[in-house]
């Protein structure tokens, strides 16, 4: 039987000690190991304010992996997927070819697991847990397109602060309402509109002290833009506005969308 020597011991401590050490540094752990601490470097430490580790950890991710500036552009033509930091459910959107253009689709068949809105989303952000990607104040554009494959209706729209701009097909309606409750319209008109053909969404959003003021319209791709806008709201700015971003609801149609823009108003 082999005998572990007073001498062994200590060499194998002190390895353990020397490993957990460099690691409780690398970590930051140090300033909490009394026997890592000088006395000035404790004074120092103790004597400084401490922030909450969540916003600590929240500032850090936000220099690590900052937003690009706006404005947002993509038409996808050299895309073979969707950014990697967009967030959406796996299988849902890709890029694909749609008459001789390369495009962003939404699979017919899916919907949003959340009760709150059944809309299936594509938000342009990443770490959105960490509230990078949350932006303010902006114009959100995009073509849309319904396939006509069946004639289940569908609804598509965009997103910013909180709020959907969506074409509504059963309703044959153009509705502005907030993502949190969905079944409360903030404003809404007649938009008539058929499968198979492109139109273009535009929601902007203003802010000030006390709330969002979000003008909204669309009309057919190919037409010009309409000088007025179709619709108004007013309302209570969000805890958090969130990512702009695209919405779809289909059965049994594909959904389009091309052209999308991100701009800062």
């Amino acid at each position: 039987m082999t005998r572990t020597t007073p001498n062994r011991l200590l060499i194998v401590g002190a390895l353990h000690a020397l490993v957990l050490g460099t690691f409780a540094w690398g970590l930051g752990w140090v300033d909490r190991l009394p026997a890592f601490r000088t006395p000035s470097h404790r004074a120092s430490v103790e004597s400084a304010p401490r922030r909450p580790r969540a916003a600590t950890f929240s500032m850090n991710v936000q220099e690590l992996f900052p937003p690009d500036p706006l404005p947002w552009i993509h038409h996808f033509e050299n895309d073979d997927r969707p950014p990697a930091c967009w967030l959406m459910n796996e299988g849902v959107y890709s890029v694909e070819n749609r008459g001789g253009d390369r495009v962003l689709v939404k699979a017919a068949g899916h919907s949003n697991p959340s009760a709150t809105d059944p809309m299936e989303t594509c938000l342009f952000g990443g770490f959105d847990l960490f509230d990078c990607f949350e932006i303010q104040a902006c114009t959100v554009q995009a073509d849309v397109c319904v396939e006509a494959a069946s004639r289940s209706p569908a609804d598509v729209g965009i997103i910013t602060e909180g709020c959907v701009l969506e074409l509504q097909g059963a309703n044959q309606q153009l509705v502005v309402r907030s993502r949190l409750s969905p079944e409360i319209n903030l404003t809404s008109r007649n938009f008539s509109w058929v499968a198979d053909r492109w139109y273009t969404l535009k929601l902007r959003a203003m802010r000030d002290a006390t709330r969002i003021v979000l003008r909204a319209k669309a009309w057919p791709r190919r037409e010009p833009e309409p000088p007025r806008w179709l619709l108004d709201a007013t309302v209570d700015p969000p805890e958090r506005p969130g990512c702009p971003g695209v919405a779809g609801r289909n059965a049994a149609a594909r959904i389009l969308f091309d052209n999308i823009q991100v701009v800062a108003n």
